[in-house]
Order: structure tokens, then sequence, then C-alpha cells
């Protein structure tokens, strides 16, 4: 499995456009930290190297994000909330320097978009 040094995922809150939900993680001495933000503030949680990895493997087995789209990759300069566009954005950085960005454009048409977003959301719920 890909080792990461940091995990960042934001959607569109559904009941205003304009703010998002976030999540952020890292890794820690324990395993990992994520941090949550939406309309209720932050919560900062652990997660271990186990939940993380069974993340990680959702991501790149189940959906296969190393072969997405070119029309769903993403550069980081193109991480910006304030482009209505954009439904979510997901941006991976790899122990080894590079990176992954999808950016989540067309709810219907982008294969995996409703798993991404269903995969994240209970995260950042807390559920």
């Amino acid at each position: 499995m890909k080792g990461i040094r940091s995990l960042s995922f934001w959607k569109r809150n559904p009941n205003s456009v304009e703010s998002v939900y976030r999540l952020t993680l890292k890794p820690s001495q324990d395993g990992y930290t994520m941090v949550t933000s939406d309309e209720n503030g932050e919560k900062t949680r652990n997660l271990s190297t186990n939940e993380v990895n069974s993340l990680l493997n959702l991501l790149f087995v189940s959906y296969d994000l190393d072969h997405t789209e070119e029309q769903y990759k993403a550069y980081k300069y193109e991480n910006n909330p304030n482009d209505f566009n954009l439904k979510f954005f997901l941006e991976i950085d790899f122990k080894d320097y590079t990176y992954l960005c999808i950016k989540g454009l067309h709810p219907f048409k982008q294969p995996h978009f409703k798993e991404i977003m269903d995969t994240f959301s209970p995260l950042i719920e807390g559920k």
C-alpha cells in the first residue's frame, strides 16, 4: 500500500454551497490524526494505521483512483472552494513527494463520485 504524508478532502455543505466540510489526515506517533471541520466546529481524533490502510485500500483498489479519467484529475492549484463547479476536492500527498488530486465535477457522470462522497461523509460527520 502506498505511504502517505497527508490526505485532505473537502465537500460542499449540502445546506449552503458557500461553505465546505473539511477533513485532513496526517501521520502521528500513534498512527494518524484526523481533523474534521463543519458548521459545528473542528474535531480531532486518532485513527489506527489499519483504519487508514483500509481507507487507502478502498480508494486505490476498489475505486482505482490511480486510473481516474484525466478530466477529473487535478493540480494542487485547482483546490479552490470558491470555484462552485467543484463539488469535492481530494488531495493525497505521498511519501515519495508525488501527489494525486481528484476533483468532483459531475455527480451522475463521474466514476466513483458517489462512492468517494459516501466514504468521506461519515468520517467528517464523526460516524
